[in-house]
């Protein structure tokens, strides 16, 4: 599933009681994102709950604007009990072993190294720099920023800059 995600919220740890003999105590791990795909008309919204080891590990991956491919999820239509919830996409270990891990596609909101231009007064909107004005993309950055326009002809390639593109006239970021 190709998605771009919309906000993230950093995994936390909660204490938990284990079933069975003992009941001992241990920690588990939460995180989640909100994630948008283009539909048919209106974009279809979900939330991507992580548990245990993939929230520790992945949690703090993604950042808001960023393209993702999300492979082998479970998908849980919706909740029941006092805290219902919509559609969401669940990444938890089964069987001992991990999903997937989630893959960043294209960063659609990069950031930038900080240069004498960001301490200057400028009327309007707060943030807002002329790009001509801006510091360079950091390189973590850079490097989840591929020019999609060298495989023209490949039809995933072009799935993936229609979907930057699209994630970033969303969350007003830089497109390919």
């Amino acid at each position: 599933m190709l998605c771009g995600v919309m906000s993230v919220e950093a995994p936390v740890s909660r204490q938990r009681r284990r079933a069975g003999p003992g009941g001992r105590m241990d920690d588990m791990w939460i995180a989640s994102w909100d994630v948008l795909a283009p539909g048919n008309g209106e974009p279809a919204a979900a939330k991507v709950k992580l548990w245990d080891e993939c929230a520790r590990d992945w949690g703090g991956l993604v950042r808001k604007g960023d393209v993702i491919l999300l492979e082998d999820v479970e998908f849980v239509a919706e909740t029941f009990g006092p805290h219902r919830e919509g559609p969401q996409f669940v990444l938890s270990p089964r069987n001992g072993r991990l999903p997937t891990k989630p893959l960043i596609l294209f960063r659609t909101l990069p950031r930038y190294a900080a240069t004498r231009a960001d301490y200057v007064y400028r009327p309007g909107p707060r943030g807002l720099v002329p790009g001509a004005e801006r510091g360079e993309i950091r390189a973590e950055d850079l490097a989840l920023r591929p020019h999609l326009g060298l495989a023209r002809s490949d039809r995933g390639v072009q799935a993936v800059a229609e979907m930057a593109r699209w994630c970033a006239d969303w969350v007003g970021g830089e497109g390919p």
